[in-house]
């Protein structure tokens, strides 16, 4: 079985208590319908040009002036294709303040890299989110692909921690990861915002 993992970040920007990376999985077939099932939501609200959380929750940019009902109306229609044409969701989330304070001020050797927010993250997800794929999508020839938005802050490090996993993690994790992309939201159309 082959699943693609579309990964994005969340809290970067300054006044974010956390950062947040999360994402879906699904097959190719369920990202394809998907995509088509989240094109037709978008057109039923008004060529809606893409969705972006802290903008739904602020009724600003293409959300200005939707009221309570529309809104709900939409989270739901949204939420059913969500359900319908993945498999499951994720989210690792790091605390700002507890990074700078357990992890980046903890002495260390010198020659022993430290991540940064959005890797320590992303090995959360490769370790632990993985092995629990795994375990509830039990087959012989699993292979998992991610898709991280390209310019997302700190997921340069994601690739370094991705290709040392493949090649020095335990077989049980090395075996099922196949290939670590990047885009634009602009290239996943159901993911677009703005240019």
């Amino acid at each position: 079985m082959i699943v693609t993992v579309y990964i994005d970040e969340s809290g970067t920007h300054a006044g974010s208590p956390v950062m947040t990376l999360g994402g879906r999985v699904a097959r190719l077939g369920q990202w394809v319908h998907f995509d088509r099932k989240w094109r037709g939501l978008r057109k039923r609200y008004d060529d809606l040009p893409y969705f972006h959380a802290r903008k739904f929750k602020a009724r600003s940019g293409p959300f200005q002036g939707w009221d309570d009902v529309k809104c709900n109306r939409f989270l739901d229609r949204a939420q059913r294709i969500i359900s319908k044409h993945t498999l499951c969701g994720f989210a690792a989330t790091l605390d700002h303040d507890e990074y700078k304070t357990f992890y980046r001020a903890v002495e260390r050797p010198k020659k022993v890299k430290v991540d940064s927010k959005y890797g320590l993250c992303f090995r959360l997800v490769l370790v632990d989110f993985i092995r629990m794929l795994c375990r509830s999508l039990p087959d012989d020839k699993l292979t998992i692909h991610f898709v991280l938005e390209s310019g997302d802050p700190g997921s340069g490090d994601a690739k370094e921690i991705f290709d040392l996993a493949k090649k020095s993690a335990p077989p049980d994790l090395a075996d099922v990861l196949g290939t670590l992309t990047s885009g634009d939201k602009a290239d996943f159309r159901a993911c677009r915002r703005p240019t």
